[in-house]
């Protein structure tokens, strides 16, 4: 016995044609639930040359065939089939009980899809879960009245990298009209690292960074290398294909970005981009906490 896509006789598994007219697929499709050939080459189908009907006895050498429908609400799945290299049909019971196989196969195949979709929405779960741990704990440090504004960054930048699976992750911040490194997660090419450290971002569209920040909006490009736009002084720096940035914004006013990359040219989800605005929101919480904070110990020690 053997499992088939019902598209055509002697069909390959897993590749769906349209049915031949004619053919025992065609008639499944029509609405037929058995398709029961006493003898494959005493039909007029066979006679007449229809593709599949001759591929299925050249290559099988089958003579009695039969075929029952895997139907789901009425719907047309697939088919089993069963064939003999003599003329010999099948009986009334061994027709009944490949029904019954194929009723057992629609609910096999409909538990299996019922478990992948289960499986799936597991995933979500378990990744929805990380994320808002991540997202928690990051707070938590944001929220410790001692912790240095650097060590805040790093912890934060480190934990979008891990999660976002890049390799390099920085955060600028936005110092006398420029994009300035305020932390940095991987570039372990000590000449990009000092590259970009030595020279600052400037506002403009040949860098991601840039154009997150002038465009205040979050920039996705898939593949820098395509990208007509990306400064042609990084390129040799760079070990880079992918890339996002993310304006650091409190309000209407630019504090700086966030930027991810990866060596590979792999775009970022859409899960994975709303976790990297979540993080620059929590930058930016953590930049204005040092701000107000600063403000506060230099009143303090104001003399009265």
């Amino acid at each position: 016995m053997a499992a088939r896509h019902a598209a055509g006789e002697g069909a390959v598994i897993g590749e769906p044609i349209a049915p031949d007219p004619g053919s025992a697929s065609e008639r499944l499709v029509l609405g037929d639930d058995v398709v029961h050939i006493p003898d494959v080459v005493d039909t007029e189908a066979y006679r007449s040359g229809v593709p599949s009907r001759l591929r299925f006895v050249d290559v099988t050498g089958a003579r009695t065939a039969l075929w029952v429908a895997l139907r789901k609400n009425d719907v047309l799945i697939g088919d089993l089939s069963m064939y003999r290299q003599e003329v010999r049909p099948f009986t009334e019971k061994q027709i009944a009980l490949l029904q019954n196989f194929a009723a057992q196969a629609v609910i096999a195949m409909e538990n299996a899809r019922l478990f992948d979709e289960l499986r799936g929405r597991t995933r979500d779960l378990q990744e929805s879960l990380i994320y808002q741990t991540a997202t928690s704990d990051v707070l938590k440090v944001i929220s410790r009245s001692g912790a240095e504004l650097e060590s805040v960054l790093q912890s934060l930048l480190e934990t979008a990298a891990r999660l976002c699976n890049a390799e390099n992750a920085i955060i600028f911040r936005l110092q006398h009209n420029r994009l300035q490194v305020a932390a940095w997660f991987g570039f372990n090419d000590p000449e990009m690292r000092n590259f970009v450290i030595r020279n600052p971002f400037v506002l403009d569209r040949s860098t991601l960074a840039g154009r997150a920040a002038l465009d205040r909006r979050i920039v996705h490009v898939e593949d820098v290398e395509k990208d007509p736009d990306h400064s042609i002084k990084l390129r040799p720096h760079g070990q880079y294909r992918t890339a996002l940035a993310v304006p650091l914004l409190r309000e209407d006013t630019l504090l700086g970005a966030i930027g991810l990359t990866r060596s590979r040219v792999e775009a970022f989800t859409e899960k994975q981009i709303a976790l990297v605005t979540t993080f620059a929101d929590q930058a930016v919480i953590a930049i204005e906490n040092a701000r107000l904070l600063g403000h506060s110990r230099r009143d303090a020690y104001r003399p009265g």
